[in-house]
């Protein structure tokens, strides 16, 4: 297993799809700013290269293994007291996207999606975190992707499985 983990991650530090120093930047700053921060690993279906199936009937894109950094303060887990993996039932991750990052990333329903207030707890406190240290922007500042009226705050919740779903559920609502 350890052969195989190296060479994922040696995968991941020479992708051309994964800027993993700026994640790794990132999720240290979370990290000595909360005293905890997360990895979150993905499979993004809306980028890699572009299939044609041999009948030229369905068009598809490979889709590529994605890194993301999270703050503590986007992480949820249910229930919140668990104190081992073994014990939660839940995941969740909520973060404030644009709408057009919304409809790119979930083509089939994201257009239906509408701007929210700039009032939701997450990214109130999204926003305190990158203030904290300045991730975001070169000049130290909150990203412009995160602030004003075009966002949504995107929530996904990863369902460990149980007797409703025998083999676990992800759920994305924005």
């Amino acid at each position: 297993k350890m052969k195989e983990s190296n060479e994922l991650i040696e995968a991941w530090w020479s992708s051309p799809v994964i800027d993993i120093d700026t994640e790794l930047d990132e999720w240290l700053k979370y990290a000595c700013s909360c005293g905890t921060a997360f990895m979150k690993v993905f499979y993004d279906p809306t980028i890699g290269t572009d299939r044609v199936s041999q009948d030229g009937q369905q068009t598809w894109r490979e889709g590529e293994l994605q890194l993301e950094a999270c703050s503590a303060f986007e992480i949820v887990f249910d229930p919140p007291d668990a104190r081992k993996w073994k014990d939660l039932r839940a995941v969740e991750h909520y973060r404030s996207r644009t709408l057009e990052y919304i409809v790119e990333h979930y083509p089939e329903k994201g257009e239906e999606v509408q701007a929210e207030k700039d009032s939701g707890i997450s990214n109130t406190f999204w926003r305190k975190v990158q203030g904290m240290f300045g991730a975001g922007n070169e000049d130290g500042g909150v990203t412009e992707v995160e602030q004003g009226e075009n966002c949504a705050i995107v929530k996904e919740v990863w369902v460990k499985p149980c007797k409703k779903f025998p083999k676990g559920q992800k759920i994305v609502v924005a």
